[in-house]
């Protein structure tokens, strides 16, 4: 359809086939100043000018994304066709950018602001091209809800366009269909302004001075009242002729008539419709050039009041559109669009470094986070990854009066054993010598270790959920590369390269962050309890060697995952496949933070125990464990020792290799405990 006026050159209005901005001024009339006003006189008053382009241009410059909800956040949708369409290129004519500042000039003027919505051959949206308001003649609500637009086309015609392609944007609305045009509604406002100007200019043009009489003492005959009024005219009128001396002959005199612009108080008209103008399209006066009442101490709180009520109320109208008229039905509760305002509040330096601070500081701002806002790239070597965690931090709900020291959540299960072996409790039971109260015990209390040691899951599963996220495009292109070719022995060349040689590094990067921070976190409060002096401190070497394993005992897993389903389904590998795929996506991160918080939490305490020269472990079973941990509970062994010998049977649990630490199988939360 070709509706846009620039894909057709506009003919010239007649009085057969007027235009409708002529239509509309006739209709209207003139305003009581007795200027008509319309959309394009009015945009010759600076001010309003001003104000049109300071919205359009920022809504235009702001980032404009299309996100996909997670379960836990958003992420950006690239692959999304409207996300090159709102961002890059709506039509081949224009940017992003000069789009929506197109449609937001529209928006400030006529209230309305249409776009032809253009489909390709599988209904997603293709193109968007900007339609001329003015030539917008109605818009019908139909019985069946229906709305439908008349579009008056270049010829004259007038075409009826239904709604379904047709992005609507409005402004203030008392019909709910269209908008109000705020020239319309503030005509004599703008009138006003209009002919303030005007009088300014014919002012001027008169050389600056009061309109006078020239008074003969006699009466002038028709010759000579022409030559005079001509020669006055041409000597005296005008801005290049003020000032200059005037000779009078024949006893001529000059009076001067009317009210110079000081009296009628000319400027401050002026100045006052600068504010009506501000007050109308709702922006800071000071961004349209008015300083009359700025100060250097309210400037940037009225930009803070610029992005709140005069920004954000029409980009929220434009995302809500975006959503309902662009997105198909079916995937509005996935994908939305949104424009990124960050940029309007940043401060001064200072201000910007303590906020960031603030955020680094209480865990959730990374430095890489913090190097994006700042418009800096990564850093190279994955460490700006890391969030710290303060640690004396603790939920509300789980702190007493009666007892200040952190409890278990509610819910959190208990001990059937009848002791306190939940979270951070001390054991109480008879020891050897006799005793049996809480403060003789052989036992010491893990309450710090073991909320530092959880306090890392999440960004345990955040690592794992990258991990999977790669792992499963690289596995996808490879399996329809030479699985849909039936060459099942070529995919499990490939698979062996990738999990052998390529895909271990890229794992170590993404846990390495978190188990760097989590490391000394962790040794330092086993080393509280047992109040250790260690020969040595936290070696990082452990660290590494640590991810080393853990990189290759998870690409072991996929492997051995992904041959196994081959082989069981040789025929017809493909849909096995992704079935997998689609499993490790939905399930894999959180099965995965789950267990390394436990079995690395547990592997860095033994290594402080020895260092502080403890010779014997404890297995402790959390709360309500399961039968195979509480079969566990309460084993003590050396600490160079294993706790499970491989081949063992542990309430029928087969195990295949020597268990030095918990945990012992999928969900295990034991821990072990220092015992001397």
């Amino acid at each position: 359809m070709n509706l846009w006026p620039f894909r057709k050159r506009e003919e010239r209005s007649t009085l057969a086939q007027p235009s409708k901005w002529f239509i509309e001024a006739l209709s209207s009339g003139p305003s009581a100043s007795g200027v008509t006003v319309t959309q394009a006189t009015a945009m010759d008053l600076t001010a309003v000018y001003a104000a049109v382009d300071l919205l359009a241009r920022t809504v235009g410059t702001l980032p404009l994304h299309t996100y996909e909800r997670l379960d836990r956040g958003k992420r950006k949708a690239t692959e999304h066709p409207l996300y090159s369409v709102l961002k890059v290129r709506p039509n081949p004519y224009q940017t992003g950018g000069e789009f929506r500042s197109t449609l937001q000039a529209h928006l400030c003027l006529w209230g309305n602001a249409y776009a032809e919505i253009v489909l390709d051959g599988r209904g997603e949206v293709a193109q968007l091209w900007p339609l001329n308001p003015a030539k917008m003649k109605t818009a019908q609500l139909m019985p069946d809800g229906r709305v439908v637009y008349s579009y008056e086309l270049s010829d004259g015609s007038v075409k009826q366009l239904p709604g379904e392609i047709i992005f609507h944007l409005k402004a203030l609305s008392t019909d709910g269909i269209m908008g109000l045009s705020p020239i319309t509604q503030c005509r004599e406002a703008l009138g006003l302004a209009l002919a303030a100007q005007e009088y300014g200019a014919r002012w001027f043009s008169n050389g600056a001075r009061p309109s006078g009489v020239l008074e003969s003492p006699g009466i002038l005959d028709e010759q000579s009242y022409t030559r005079l009024k001509a020669q006055w005219s041409s000597t005296y009128q005008g801005l290049t002729n003020a000032n200059r001396v005037a000779i009078l002959e024949e006893g001529l005199k000059y009076s001067q008539i009317g009210l110079p612009p000081e009296d009628s108080q000319f400027l401050e008209t002026r100045q006052f419709q600068v504010a009506e103008v501000a007050r109308i399209f709702a922006v800071p006066p000071h961004m349209i050039g008015d300083l009359t009442h700025a100060t250097f101490t309210n400037i940037e709180h009225q930009g803070i009041d610029f992005l709140q009520h005069s920004i954000r109320p029409w980009l929220v109208r434009w995302e809500e559109r975006i959503l309902t008229s662009l997105f198909r039905p079916r995937d509005q509760a996935r994908f939305f669009a949104e424009f990124s305002a960050d940029g309007l509040l940043r401060g001064d330096i200072k201000s910007r470094y303590e906020a960031y601070s603030i955020g680094r500081q209480n865990g959730w701002l990374s430095a890489d986070d913090i190097r994006a806002l700042e418009n800096m790239n990564p850093l190279p070597d994955d460490t700006g990854q890391m969030y710290l965690v303060p640690l004396n931090m603790v939920p509300a709900d789980q702190v007493s009066i009666a007892d200040p020291v952190a409890k278990p959540p509610p819910g959190a299960p208990q001990s059937n054993k009848g002791e306190p072996q939940g979270p951070g409790d001390t054991a109480r039971s008879a020891c050897s010598c006799g005793h049996e109260d809480r403060e003789h015990t052989h036992q010491v209390e893990t309450r710090a270790r073991i909320r530092a040691t959880d306090s890392f899951e999440e960004l345990f599963r955040e690592a794992a959920a990258r991990v999977v996220r790669r792992e499963a495009e690289q596995v996808r292109k490879a399996a329809k590369k030479h699985l849909t070719t039936r060459n099942n022995r070529s995919f499990d060349d490939w698979l062996e390269r990738f999990y052998d040689q390529d895909f271990p590094e890229f794992i170590r990067k993404q846990f390495l962050p978190v188990l760097t921070s989590m490391g000394p976190i962790v040794f330092s409060a086993a080393l509280d309890e047992v109040k250790g002096e260690p020969g040595e401190g936290y070696r990082q070497d452990n660290t590494d060697k640590y991810a080393d394993v853990l990189a290759l005992q998870y690409a072991g897993k996929s492997l051995a995952q992904l041959r196994e389903v081959i082989a069981d389904n040789l025929e017809d590998p493909v849909p096995a496949v992704e079935q997998r795929l689609t499993e490790w996506e939905d399930k894999r991160p959180a099965k995965v933070a789950g267990a390394e918080v436990v079995r690395y939490g547990n592997f860095v305490a033994k290594l402080a125990f020895a260092a502080a020269g403890v010779t014997y472990l404890r297995w402790d079973a959390r709360g309500s464990a399961c039968e195979i941990c509480q079969a566990m509970d309460g084993v003590i062994t050396g600490i160079k020792d294993a706790f499970v010998q491989a081949g063992a049977d542990v309430s029928g649990l087969k195990v295949v290799a020597n268990v030095a630490h918990p945990p012992l199988h999928g969900g295990c939360r034991c821990v072990i405990k220092a015992e001397r």
